[in-house]
């Protein structure tokens, strides 16, 4: 820090980061320096003192307050050229119009004769004062407080644009906790937190509160450090038109910055091919201009988009120059990706994953929104802390393992606002305590200037325990039970904890992998507490080395079952070292058409080349795979032979000079990528009648493994479809649609499998299955076959010829002749019936 007196030609002191003294430039002739002498001089020099923490200077005076609240003096009317100890108990040194400081119970003021004159008020508690003549802090518990004598119209004191005075009596500024230091010019003043942010309120003429407006604020405001405003000319930087052809029903026209209405926004306008104007809707979304014609483009017609001269623009440019885009809609079924993502990232996954939480969301997560009720229950605490009520206790978990683009994460997005305004998110866990992750997790103001600014602190850094199920953590243990990020050939633990009490009767399913899914090894284990699960494994020299990421599935909450939790892969990684297990490692990568295999050696310095084998076993046959000898310098081989998402072993071994081979190197296990999706076998329902639930079962096959199984289903002609998750026995699944939605106007449905990297549907939402839907034969209907109304000889007649295979029945026939509801017809329901029109039974219903 820096200390001086600008109003005479005193010296100029700095406190190091050793907690040093230095003095240079200004009058030394009172001794000011400190350092034995009164000579100036022009480059610091050290003053005679250790431990210094502050300095305040005035006239040709010095104090300097050690960290044990020692107060030393140099200079003044006595001339102390070494620091003279004035005061012990010292908390600290203020210097406004005069010099004062701060003992355990009491503020003094100290003349440049040293003379001391005590204060009226005490200040037993209070960590820090300040006293800029008739304005007044103090710091005490990290809440402040501030006083006025006269009338303040220009919000310094931090109370609200209503409050201009405080009477001389100190008043609490609410919105400020864990304060530790304050600092005033007498027209803004700067609060520094605990944390190190720093707040600002009062006179912002010249910008003092860096929020890029010139409006004085009568609230402490946040200080944003690194934020420039972009003067740059508004220009677009990219649309969705390809070759003069828009393929979707949006035309999207990207800006180099964040977009606000101008002038001739309402002049923006879209012709036809014809030169008629045509009607459309237009919105902006941060630096996005988004366009769409009223009633939809037309297949193979032009349009021409015109947006006048300052119709958009932006908080610190001018507005846009004229521009015009012409183009043909043309319809694409099938549109390429925009990016070029790495293969497990590609939209439609990721459309699909989204779409199935989504709808998780709809229809079970709900009740956990913020009521009312819940509201007013903790509203003394929202309205202490100032924390937002409609965004409060969450846990926002995004994967930061993975490399998956930032604009596929779960993010936050302040509203938009022509001015600077701030909204607290607090009190949330963000998966992190790192606060720079946690604010690439926000996109607010210090990513586009039209958007609020989103203040996540303070945030929660223990997962809470009342949402949603998820790792909180998950890792590797050593044999000393130390957790680490790298292992070798030894035996280990793995682990992994949960944010509430999970169900312990249901086996976990822990996994670990190199690629996606992540899934190569599977590791056993148990709950060693309702939130802790472990098991035991070796990792030996057959595991390949590198990254490995974990995988982990199939829980429950214990004390609410139906809240599943979500597979979590990808999200906690290990490494696996075995550079120093073997001199001849080898490594292997599961790619989209084979497996990628490197290796390396340093036994054998006389050698012609290597020779590359495969089981399907650890222990079984491996077969040479290369036909001719590798040559030394390409220590590699694609395997291109495998089959998709099957179990692999590798070793190689090192041809020499005589076309002998050495002993096999370790062996590594991979798992070939699962490029084959599920097969789904199923026997269409055609018929079904009202008041009963409808259950619809397939067959479903997977080379690995189903992941999960969905039914789809609608009432026909509405637009809404509702979804099940189907449950499974054996390789059979089976979905229920609830008798609500067996209606006489039909059933459409659809089933949908995922094995964990590729859908497989039967059928589809635009051609799905049709179910026509009959009213329900009720019992007083059993037995009459023909449907006739009346119970004769010839309806048992007709059940004895369709056991005797000599007649069909129809649909409606079979129902009534069910008598027992078993789904077959036998000679005892013809009898029952014979019996039933004798009179010797009453009832057919069985």
């Amino acid at each position: 820090m820096l200390e001086s007196n600008p109003y005479y030609t005193n010296p100029v002191f700095a406190i190091r980061s050793d907690r040093t003294a230095w003095a240079w430039a200004g009058n030394n002739y009172h001794g000011t320096y400190g350092n034995d002498s009164y000579t100036n001089s022009p480059f610091p020099i050290q003053s005679n003192i250790s431990n210094v923490i502050d300095i305040k200077v005035n006239n040709d005076l010095a104090f300097f307050l050690t960290e044990n609240e020692n107060l030393y003096v140099t200079g003044g009317y006595y001339m102390y050229n070494t620091p003279y100890l004035f005061e012990t108990g010292v908390k600290a040194i203020i210097k406004s119009d005069s010099l004062y400081y701060v003992t355990s119970d009491s503020l003094n003021y100290v003349n440049s004769y040293l003379d001391i004159d005590r204060c009226d008020e005490k200040y037993s508690d209070k960590q820090i004062v300040l006293n800029n003549g008739n304005l007044g802090y103090y710091i005490q518990n990290g809440e402040l407080f501030v006083r006025c004598r006269y009338n303040r119209t220009d919000g310094i004191l931090g109370l609200g644009e209503d409050v201009i005075s405080t009477n001389n009596e100190y008043v609490r500024v609410e919105s400020i906790e864990n304060a530790v230091n304050v600092f005033s010019n007498n027209t803004t003043t700067y609060i520094q937190t605990e944390d190190g942010t720093l707040y600002g309120m009062g006179v912002n003429s010249g910008g003092q509160l860096a929020d890029f407006s010139t409006a004085n604020s009568f609230v402490p405001k946040k200080i944003h450090f690194g934020l420039q405003p972009n003067y740059d000319s508004l220009e677009v930087n990219r649309t969705n038109i390809t070759d003069d052809t828009l393929s979707d029903q949006v035309l999207v026209v990207e800006f180099n910055e964040a977009l606000i209405k101008g002038n001739n926004y309402a002049y923006i306008s879209m012709i036809d091919e014809n030169g008629n104007q045509v009607g459309i809707n237009k919105s902006i979304t941060l630096n996005k201009f988004i366009i769409s014609k009223a009633n939809g483009f037309e297949i193979n017609k032009a349009y021409t988009l015109n947006i006048p001269n300052d119709a958009l623009m932006t908080l610190f440019s001018n507005g846009n120059e004229e521009i015009s885009f012409t183009f043909s809609y043309m319809n694409n079924s099938n549109p390429e990706p925009e990016e070029d993502l790495p293969s497990i990232w590609n939209e439609e996954l990721l459309t699909e994953e989204i779409e199935t939480v989504e709808t998780f969301i709809n229809e079970e997560v709900q009740r956990f929104y913020w009521t009312e009720e819940l509201i007013l229950d903790k509203i003394d605490f929202f309205a202490k802390h100032g924390v937002n009520s409609y965004f409060y206790n969450n846990a926002i978990i995004n994967n930061f393992s993975v490399d998956i683009p930032e604009n596929y994460w779960l993010r936050i997005q302040g509203p938009s606002s022509s001015t600077y305004n701030e909204l607290s998110i607090a009190y949330n866990y963000w998966g992190t305590t790192n606060e720079i992750l946690i604010n690439k997790q926000i996109v607010d103001f210090n990513d586009y200037q039209t958007l609020t600014n989103l203040n996540p602190d303070p945030w929660l850094t223990e997962a809470p325990s009342d949402v949603w199920p998820f790792v909180v953590n998950a890792g590797v243990m050593n044999s000393e039970g130390e957790v680490v990020d790298t292992v070798g050939n030894e035996s280990v633990t793995f682990f992994t904890e949960f944010n509430r009490p999970m169900d312990r009767e249901v086996d976990l399913d822990f996994r670990f992998g190199s690629t996606y899914p992540y899934a190569d090894y599977q590791i056993t284990g148990e709950w060693v507490s309702d939130t802790r699960w472990e098991g035991n494994a070796t990792i030996n020299t057959r595991i390949e080395s590198g990254a490995q990421y974990l995988s982990i599935s199939n829980a429950y909450s214990g004390d609410e079952q139906h809240l599943q939790f979500f597979k979590d892969w990808g999200r906690f990684t290990f490494n696996i070292d075995m550079s120093n297990a073997l001199s001849m490692t080898m490594h292997g990568e599961a790619m989209d058409t084979g497996i990628q295999l490197t290796w390396e050696q340093d036994d054998f310095d006389t050698l012609i080349g290597y020779n590359v084998y495969r089981s399907y076993s650890e222990d079984g046959f491996y077969t040479r795979l290369n036909s001719v000898v590798i040559p030394v310098g390409e220590e590699e081989f694609f395997d291109d032979t495998v089959e998709p998402g099957q179990v692999y072993y590798y070793n190689f071994t090192v041809v020499m000079s005589d076309l002998s081979e050495s002993t096999p190197s370790g062996k590594i296990v991979i798992r070939s990528k699962d490029t084959m999706a599920p097969n789904i076998y199923h026997s269409p329902v055609y018929t079904a009648y009202t008041g009963s639930n409808l259950v619809i079962s397939a067959t479903i096959i997977d080379n690995i493994g189903v992941q999960r199984a969905k039914l789809y289903y609608r009432i026909t002609e509405t637009e809404e479809w509702h979804s099940v998750e189907m449950t499974k026995n054996n390789d059979k699944y089976y979905g229920t649609i609830p008798s609500s939605y067996v209606t006489t106007a039909g059933i459409d449905y659809y089933i949908e499998a995922f094995d964990g990297v590729s859908y497989t549907y039967s059928r589809t939402a635009e051609n799905p299955y049709n179910i026509l839907v009959k009213e329900a034969i009720g019992n007083d209907q059993l037995g009459d076959v023909d449907g006739d109304g009346k119970i004769t000889n010839k309806d048992a007649l007709m059940i004895i010829q369709a056991v005797n295979d000599l007649l069909n029945l129809t649909e409606d026939e079979f129902t009534r002749a069910d008598l027992n509801k078993d789904g077959e017809l036998s000679s005892t329901e013809a009898l029952l019936i014979l019996k039933y029109v004798s009179g010797k039974i009453t009832s057919l219903v069985i």
